[in-house]
């Protein structure tokens, strides 16, 4: 409900059930059930609620036909041949104002909403909105509850930090360990190797590693691992696969932001061989 619009729920509700039911929208009975199958998957298998938005427009566009119709009134009039033909005609124009009533307190609620999904208040300002709304935002993973901000905002902070960390490692190494696919940087998750390949572009920081989901599939680039920068894990564990690791530091600390205060280690002195030979248990290294 409040993904979509808490007072686009009666619209997209309707659409539902007309879908399901209606005998108007009976060739379109399959998206329905389509709907049905897919929340019933995704409660089960504990799914996040936005998975399932973009099925909401096809509810919403039957809804709004039943309702506009329902609005208008349903006539029932003649063909020239005398048999009769079903004819949608406006025979209750004293109810014509409720289109408006409708679309007035949906773009009213809308911008009351606004600040929820469109960033145009500072965090400041945000958090201090928040508080005056209706209801309270929507907590997308157990990781993300003690966010200040809700996980679509939070995940916009922290990454510079984390990058400017990741560039003090780059600048530690040799020129040697510098050149290409001597030394590599490994992400714990494709947020952190994300913000390495695009904001560190102006580092001069090569692209980054990463065993998490499909980032896996683009493997080690190359690199040898004797080398590696790694971000977001403990000393202990990286002991078990290089021979040196040097504590670098953690990004510097931004209170808005999900991931904040990464460690950065600069590892040396492979211990499993080559970096191709341990990839295929990096996917299950976090």
């Amino acid at each position: 409900m409040i993904l979509v619009h808490p007072f686009a729920t009666p619209i997209w509700l309707t659409g539902l059930f007309a879908l399901l039911f209606a005998s108007r929208l009976r060739r379109y009975q399959a998206l329905g059930w389509c709907y049905l199958v897919c929340f019933t998957v995704f409660f089960i298998l504990h799914g996040k609620n936005y998975y399932l938005a973009p099925v909401y427009p096809m509810l919403l566009a039957s809804g709004a036909v039943m309702i506009e119709s329902a609005i208008d009134g349903e006539k029932i009039g003649k063909r020239n041949d005398g048999k009769k033909n079903d004819v949608m005609e406006d025979i209750s124009p004293r109810r014509a104002w409720l289109k408006a009533a409708i679309v007035i307190v949906l773009l009213a609620a809308g911008a009351h909403l606004l600040t929820v999904t469109v960033p145009v208040l500072s965090p400041e300002s945000f958090l201090a909105y928040a508080k005056h709304l209706p209801f309270k935002l929507p907590v997308m993973e157990h990781a993300h509850a003690r966010a200040a901000l809700p996980q679509w905002y939070a995940d916009q902070f922290g990454w510079e930090e984390i990058v400017a960390e990741t560039a003090v490692a780059w600048n530690r190494l040799s020129l040697e360990e510098r050149e290409d696919e001597n030394c590599g940087i490994f992400a714990q998750d494709y947020g952190q190797a994300g913000a390495i390949d695009f904001l560190g572009r102006k580092y001069g920081l090569p692209r980054s590693l990463s065993g998490h989901q499909t980032w896996w599939l683009w493997g080690p680039r190359g690199y040898s691992g004797n080398c590696m920068i790694v971000l977001d894990d403990s000393r202990q564990r990286l002991e078990q696969l290089w021979d040196h690791v040097e504590y670098v530091g953690t990004s510097a600390d931004n209170r808005y932001a999900l991931e904040k205060q990464i460690e950065v280690f600069v590892c040396r002195g492979a211990k499993f061989g080559t970096l191709a030979h341990l990839w295929p248990q990096l996917k299950r290294w976090r």
